[in-house]
């Protein structure tokens, strides 16, 4: 199931992670995910798949030759609750910026019309 913090993006891992993952997970989706997304690790994909192919990709035999880090479920989980945790925050805080823009907008207005 997607992370409703984590809205779909181009680029991002599509829900077929369910293969990858499997019914009994040693692997938590969004840690999954962010590591495959992390800089030196899209580097190293891309180098894998971009060898002599007309577009990036990288075939299943590659995936399964493919080693990532797998901490403990336990420490996965631990990031996968911060990493949506700050993204709650962030969520809140654009939010916040959004309703400041607004109110000063509006006190700015009143100013200029002398209603202040």
């Amino acid at each position: 199931m997607a992370d409703p913090n984590f809205p779909r993006r181009p680029g991002r891992m599509p829900d077929t992670l369910e293969r990858v993952v499997g019914p009994k997970p040693t692997l938590n989706r969004l840690y999954l995910e962010r590591l495959l997304l992390n800089p030196q690790m899209k580097t190293r994909l891309l180098q894998i798949g971009g060898a002599g192919a007309t577009r990036e990709a990288i075939t299943k035999a590659q995936a399964e030759e493919l080693l990532i880090p797998v901490p403990p479920v336990s420490a996965q989980d631990e990031f996968a609750t911060r990493l949506s945790t700050v993204q709650k925050m962030k969520n809140s805080h654009k939010q916040s910026l959004c309703e400041i823009d607004t109110l000063f907008a509006s006190l700015q207005h009143r100013a200029f019309a002398g209603e202040l």
